[in-house]
């Protein structure tokens, strides 16, 4: 468990990373910079919501900044304890790929204005992707 006051940012764009946050209590917004300096609020999270899974799942550095808008506490899980849950639960990988391919078709299609077929095609193709990854870095292909 760690507990954030409002202003603090858990997670930075750009950093590395091996964990992911579930939300227990407060709230954060997901900030994306395509720009140094030039930050937009692509999201809003509560409790029971969860951020940081990119790099943990994939080892990819984090893609946005995480900023505590309520006083917060979390859940945070490193890489080794979410290894062993995936060797004892491997369909939390595929659960998981789904979840961050709408994340990330979410955003590309607020970049790109994408529409819906092609928002579609991207998801699925990017959940298969996401999954191989997924597997991969946690050395449970085969």
């Amino acid at each position: 468990m760690k507990t954030y006051a409002v202003g603090e940012c858990p997670v930075r764009q750009g950093d590395a990373g091996d964990s992911f946050y579930i939300i227990k209590r407060g709230s954060v917004d997901v900030i994306v910079e395509k720009e140094p300096g030039q930050g937009a609020v692509v999201a809003a999270l509560g409790p029971g919501t969860f951020f940081g899974e990119m790099s943990l799942l994939t080892g990819a550095v984090r893609t946005a900044t995480i900023r505590v808008k309520d006083d917060a506490e979390f859940v945070v899980i490193d890489r080794e304890s979410f290894r062993s849950v995936l060797v004892s639960n491997p369909s939390i990988a595929e659960s998981m790929s789904h979840i961050l391919a709408e994340r990330q078709a979410g955003l590309a299609a607020q970049r790109e204005k994408l529409d819906a077929g092609t928002l579609e095609r991207r998801k699925r193709d990017e959940s298969g992707r996401l999954l191989h990854n997924i597997r991969e870095f946690f050395g449970l292909l085969g």
